[in-house]
């Protein structure tokens, strides 16, 4: 081989193997960034834009059910009472999160486990509000039979006194999971019942009752 081609043959090698790592690098980022389009943000803040996901009904009432035998056959539940946290409801809180009255963290964790994207929401109301901004919500004075609330929903009341009629919703609430209806009667899941998970039975009439939300 002549000295010529021994030059062109050092110099096109080093290439080669550069341009060989150049591409490796680049598909790498591409299945970074394919990757990193799934999953469920579940340690989001107030607010955010338009939920989804692939959860459904089922898997929204079969979640917050589990809840009610989830600490060795019995419902998850404050440690000790009254404390806001224990090691059954610390996993409903946000990263970042240690104590809180924890009825929306409680639904908006059960949401997240279900498949749906929402973010983490410790304030009734602004859960309301979010679905208002982002999904269905159905406003109390628009209830009826035939817009009745259904398994699935979430459902808010009002604790202070503050229901704005122009759905200017601050102040405290409390929230639940709607798990079974017979109108105008209709069950749900709560937490912090109590200072843990449980059932209760509700009525559409009810002073306090502010509305449900809804992902359709």
């Amino acid at each position: 081989m002549s000295p010529k081609n021994n030059k062109n043959r050092g110099i096109i090698l080093p290439l080669l193997a550069v341009l060989a790592v150049v591409g490796v690098l680049f598909l790498g980022a591409i299945v970074f960034a394919v990757a990193g389009q799934g999953g469920v943000d579940t340690d989001g803040g107030g607010g955010g834009g338009g939920g989804g996901g692939n959860g459904n009904t089922n898997d929204i009432i079969r979640i917050a059910e589990s809840q009610l035998t989830a600490w060795e056959g019995d419902p998850v539940h404050e440690i000790p009472n009254g404390a806001n946290r224990g090691d059954g409801v610390d996993k409903f809180f946000p990263v970042g999160t240690t104590s809180a009255q924890w009825c929306a963290f409680f639904a908006t964790w059960v949401l997240n486990q279900a498949g749906y994207q929402i973010p983490r929401q410790g304030h009734s109301k602004t859960l309301l509000d979010w679905f208002r901004d982002n999904r269905v919500m159905i406003f109390r004075d628009n209830i009826s039979a035939t817009n009745s609330p259904q398994p699935g929903d979430i459902v808010v009341w009002d604790r202070d006194g503050q229901i704005d009629p122009e759905l200017d919703l601050t102040g405290a609430g409390h929230t639940g999971i709607v798990v079974s209806v017979s109108y105008p009667n209709f069950n749900t899941i709560e937490g912090n019942i109590s200072n843990q998970v449980g059932r209760r039975s509700h009525n559409v009439n009810e002073s306090t009752l502010i509305g449900f939300g809804r992902f359709k």
